[in-house]
């Protein structure tokens, strides 16, 4: 999901810069860059952060190498369409202030040409030097850089970047809570009892159940404006 979602984010911003001025061929190379980087920060990320999902997989043999690699194209691409509504909406306009750039979009469309450039640059070198880290945090990182140093405090909705960050300390204490919750429940109910593996399969089809269900309200409730309007 992490690479389409990235790479459509930042893409549809360079290109909602170009069509808010009057667009020529001068203007063209822009966007052709702008496609091409988009392209090398999803292979970056993708290089980067794909083992996130796939490793444990891979490593105890349950899949191959390949297998990951289809799954990984055809999942993340799927999550980057079905959920990658809300994210564009948040960096597109909720962090930096629309506003002050207005009489200045092509000094608004360089900025999301650096931004790409920065980011690819980045999970590049990351990559290389076999280090995990996040494109989340690089993207954002390089739109509140860019705003700060062109329009300063002033170009930035302050209360939803806090609100990102907060939410980058908060997201990993709940979620290694929760996933302490769950494995002491699966080492009770599973790996303690006397036919562990009979139980592993009685307990399969209700986990399968709640993250079908859990993935498809996250789709429907927070899904493109589309989906939204079939649903109602």
């Amino acid at each position: 999901m992490g690479i389409s979602t990235a790479s459509s984010v930042l893409l549809s911003s360079t290109i909602l810069s170009v069509t808010t001025m009057d667009f020529d061929s001068h203007w063209l190379w822009a966007l052709v860059l702008a496609f091409h980087l988009s392209f090398l920060f999803a292979f970056a990320m993708g290089a980067n952060e794909v083992s996130n999902a796939f490793a444990t997989s891979v490593g105890s043999g349950a899949i191959s190498l390949f297998t990951a690699y289809f799954l990984a194209t055809f999942f993340e691409s799927a999550g980057g369409v079905l959920l990658g509504y809300k994210v564009l909406e948040t960096l597109r306009f909720k962090v930096i202030d629309l506003e002050v750039y207005e009489g200045a979009q092509e000094e608004f469309l360089l900025g999301q040409i650096a931004i790409l450039a920065g980011c690819s640059l980045w999970m590049f070198l990351a990559t290389l030097l076999r280090l995990p880290v996040s494109s989340t945090h690089a993207h954002v990182g390089s739109i509140i850089g860019f705003s700060l140093f062109m329009r300063g405090t002033k170009g930035l909705h302050l209360d939803w970047v806090f609100t990102i960050i907060i939410s980058w300390i908060v997201s990993p204490i709940l979620s290694g809570i929760v996933s302490a919750i769950l494995y002491i429940l699966m080492d009770f109910w599973v790996l303690r009892r006397k036919e562990p593996l009979k139980r592993a399969f009685q307990a399969l089809p209700i986990i399968y159940f709640l993250v079908f269900a859990f993935n498809t309200f996250i789709v429907l409730y927070q899904g493109t404006k589309c989906m939204a309007q079939s649903v109602q």
